[in-house]
């Protein structure tokens, strides 16, 4: 008798890719007082690089689907963790900011190719339990997000070369990748005795259509990242214009934010697995932030405030894009690597909308950010009622 792979190996080395990322997206604004120098530039120079993260992650991800789906999943991440290697070292050696801006790119294509690869691979290896599989990866993110701010100081405060937080990234990614290469994976074939079994679970596949079932989960991808988004960019100017709070103060904010984002990932993931189905959360999450969004919006002060950005943290961060791509895998699972890509497109895209609405509220009022957060919040609450009744009623539960 066969023995079943095991693909915990496999597994933990994904998880720790997402560890290593949550650190990577804020590694150059955790470093920018190095960089200014490095680069000859001011910290607009540095925000300037750091856009080609999100530039890099949109022109990548229509590929990166499609190769997932036609090369297997193994050798797409392992492609990954070798373009975020190339960036760790690659900013550590850019002379400018066009060389280090072509480089940021990478970050974002490493992005792209690891969801592509990954988020199919954790629902291969764990057919049972995808949605808390996926949403796993939001709390490593957040783990990596946490963690790093600890690091970067306790470099400043011993005086020591600032790129140890980019070699200890490269490095642990290369170790992982050599343990990876010969690590069981799951396969992504789909056998004839799997079929039979997947259509015995999800006898609603072959029905599922792409504009009416898929479109609500993709918008979902762009009103669940530009919610968090706009809170986590915008709530420091909010409480300094508005609230007439001081910087710091601002700046604490988000670190309720981050703490509470990695605690509803890791309560979302239980809640999946055990009690609630991911289409029934799609709704609630995003209904809580709007309500909370408008009850600051009508009643600002800093106990709100306070009380509103620990909610978004949960609520909108918490998980609601993971459940997302998980569902519309479920509902297109031939494809499940353009399937991540079409809602990692609309979170890309999101993470431009999200700063070009801050940069011009700015001019204005700061508080509609508030509003307009709350606005999109609602619009994800209604593209969620839409999947609920369409995913229950191509399983058969409403007639």
């Amino acid at each position: 008798m066969t023995k079943a792979p095991n693909y915990k190996q496999a597994i933990a080395i994904l998880y720790l890719n997402y560890l290593i990322h949550g650190m990577g997206v804020l590694m150059l604004s955790q470093n920018m007082g190095a960089l200014m120098t490095q680069w000859q530039t001011g910290s607009d120079g540095v925000f300037f690089v750091a856009s080609a993260l999100g530039i890099g992650r949109l022109l990548i991800l229509p590929v990166s689907g499609v190769l997932s789906d036609k090369l297997g999943r193994k050798p797409v991440i392992i492609t990954g963790m070798l373009v975020y290697i190339g960036f760790f070292l690659g900013i550590l050696v850019s002379p400018t900011i066009q060389i280090a801006f072509a480089v940021a790119l990478l970050a974002g294509a490493a992005n792209s190719i690891l969801d592509s690869g990954t988020y199919p691979a954790l629902m291969e290896a764990y057919p049972a339990a995808a949605g808390s599989a996926g949403i796993l990866v939001k709390a490593f993110i957040s783990i990596g997000q946490f963690l790093l701010p600890f690091l970067v100081n306790l470099i400043a405060k011993q005086q020591a070369y600032y790129g140890l937080t980019f070699l200890l990234s490269a490095g642990i990614l290369f170790v992982s990748l050599l343990f990876l290469i010969k690590a069981p994976f799951p396969t992504s074939q789909i056998t004839q005795k799997q079929q039979s079994s997947d259509e015995k679970i999800i006898p609603f596949v072959k029905k599922a259509h792409l504009l009416l079932d898929g479109l609500p989960l993709i918008l979902i991808g762009f009103t669940s990242t530009a919610t968090f988004l706009l809170v986590s960019n915008g709530i420091g100017q909010y409480a300094q214009s508005v609230l007439h709070l001081s910087e710091a103060t601002g700046r604490q904010l988000v670190s309720y934010y981050s703490v509470t984002s990695l605690l509803g990932a890791v309560l979302t993931s239980i809640f999946v697995k055990k009690w609630v189905k991911g289409t029934v959360l799609l709704i609630i999450y995003p209904f809580i932030s709007c309500l909370s969004l408008c009850s600051l919006y009508f009643f600002p002060s800093q106990q709100m405030v306070t009380i509103v950005t620990a909610l978004v943290g949960f609520f909108a961060a918490g998980g609601v894009l993971q459940l997302a791509i998980t569902t519309m895998s479920e509902l297109f699972p031939q494809g499940k690597g353009r399937a991540t890509a079409m809602v990692g497109i609309a979170s890309s895209f999101a993470s431009f909308a999200a700063p070009a609405i801050l940069a011009i509220i700015s001019k204005s009022d700061v508080s509609l950010m508030i509003l307009i957060d709350a606005g999109i919040a609602l619009l994800g609450c209604l593209c969620a009622i839409i999947v609920y009744l369409r995913y229950h009623k191509l399983l058969g539960h409403v007639k």
